[in-house]
């Protein structure tokens, strides 16, 4: 018996590992996306170098290295500072700054030559970086998916979107004609207010000049660039050609809106509340709700005053650690009464997305575990089948359809590949039944 069991177990090894292999599906996507991104943008500047795949030359590594490193440079400001030039921000002493430049390309000798025979850029052991800025001349990138190529190759496609029109050189207004996702973009733009330190999301609508390609090779965490081609918009895939169209998220609040519910140029935010008068206003005001909450402040500002949307908007929260899955948001009146706002909760990103017509104080809450789902209640999808009338379908027992559904069907990772474990189990049974034949 003990033989029948390990024949059985190293098919089923045999047959899992074959499984994986065939999939093999391309991971890191995010980092390519990166990379593409900054890629994009320095072929726009410095024509056709990252088409050749050569190093750049000192000028381009000059720019390129003040973006590709603008956390690092922030350690070397000296904007304002006594005795340095009213326009130089930043003094980086050499070694330091040839140790970032190794980061990114081959540090040679010539090329360090290159840099320092440039008086505006290296003086007395300083590399130096002054004002200026690249305006309202910058291209827009904007991702639109990806095909998985096999064999940790994929191939992403991003429109080139521009904030001016080509011909007037005035900021871009789609004209009766334009299609949006065909003509132009609505492209929200997202930066860290220097002042404040929120973030900010203003959105723009930018006319689409080309659709660019780009190829690359995934290894783990080695993620290399083997393609780049600017091509006609028009051979844009439909997103049903794409493996994933979801570029990454990274932060904690992510403000979504279209053209139109706002004037462009329109600054949008939602930041959380920190003092502790509102706190305690908004605890008052929920106390027969939840004692668990965060509570957000949504703000828009157009030409310095404050202004409401014409439209909805949707702002996506993640959730605190800690928190359950038996979550809402709340609308808070200035006096004190609450109302809540439809908002969906999405158990894989572990995030909470609010639909709000209006901005004030909001707060995410956190309800508790509760098994009667009731006014208040965001239940994530897929938990319950529904009739017709939205009602929630139970046998006698009072159990869901979906508990005898997994009570009788183990969890599988992927159901396509059932056929395979089918296989196995016929192939398992046929050697047993051999095996048990030869010992009688």
């Amino acid at each position: 018996m003990k033989k029948v069991f390990s024949v059985i177990l190293i098919l089923m090894l045999i047959l899992s590992c074959s499984v994986t292999a065939f999939a093999a599906p391309a991971t890191n996507v995010e980092a390519a996306i990166e990379k593409a991104d900054d890629y994009y943008f320095w072929t726009y500047f410095y024509d056709g170098y990252f088409e050749k795949g050569e190093d750049p030359d000192a000028d381009a590594v000059y720019g390129i290295l003040s973006w590709l490193e603008s956390e690092a440079f922030k350690n070397y400001n000296v904007e304002g500072n006594e005795g340095v030039p009213s326009n130089v921000t930043h003094m980086i002493p050499a070694a330091d700054y040839e140790a970032l430049v190794a980061k990114h390309f081959v540090l040679t000798d010539t090329l360090v030559a290159e840099l320092e025979s440039d008086a505006d850029m290296y003086q007395n052991g300083y590399y130096y970086y002054y004002f200026g800025g690249w305006g309202d001349l910058i291209p827009d990138y904007v991702y639109q998916g990806y095909k998985d190529l096999g064999n940790g190759e994929i191939e992403l496609y991003a429109y080139e979107a521009f904030l001016l029109d080509d011909t007037t050189r005035q900021e871009y207004v789609p004209g009766p004609d334009d299609v949006e996702g065909k003509d132009y973009l609505f492209v929200l733009d997202t930066y860290v207010d220097d002042m404040t330190g929120e973030l900010v999301t203003v959105g723009y609508p930018k006319k689409i000049l080309s659709t660019l390609v780009s190829t690359f090779k995934i290894d783990g965490e080695n993620v290399v660039m083997t393609s780049y081609t600017s091509k006609d918009k028009a051979v844009m895939p439909s997103a049903d050609e794409f493996t994933d169209t979801k570029a990454p998220v990274k932060e904690d609040i992510v403000i979504d809106f279209e053209y139109g519910v706002f004037e462009p140029g329109t600054q949008v935010t939602c930041a959380p509340v920190t003092d502790d008068a509102t706190l305690e206003q908004v605890k008052d005001a929920l106390d027969d709700v939840a004692k668990d909450f965060v509570v957000f402040d949504a703000n828009a500002v157009y030409l310095e005053e404050a202004v409401q949307p014409n439209g909805t908007v949707k702002i996506t929260f993640a959730v605190p650690d800690g928190y359950s899955d038996n979550l809402a948001v709340f609308f808070i009146a200035e006096d004190g009464t609450i109302e809540e706002v439809e908002s969906t909760y999405d158990p894989v990103t572990n995030t909470v997305t609010a639909v709000l017509e209006h901005f004030s104080l909001y707060a995410l809450v956190d309800l508790g575990e509760d098994d009667n789902a009731g006014a208040g209640d965001v239940t994530p999808p897929g938990d319950g089948d529904q009739d017709n009338d939205g009602n929630t379908n139970t046998d006698n027992d009072g159990a869901t359809e979906d508990d005898e559904k997994d009570t009788d069907v183990p969890p599988t990772a992927d159901n396509n590949n059932l056929g395979v474990w089918v296989a196995v189990a016929v192939l398992a049974g046929g050697l047993a039944l051999g095996l048990k034949k030869r010992t009688n």
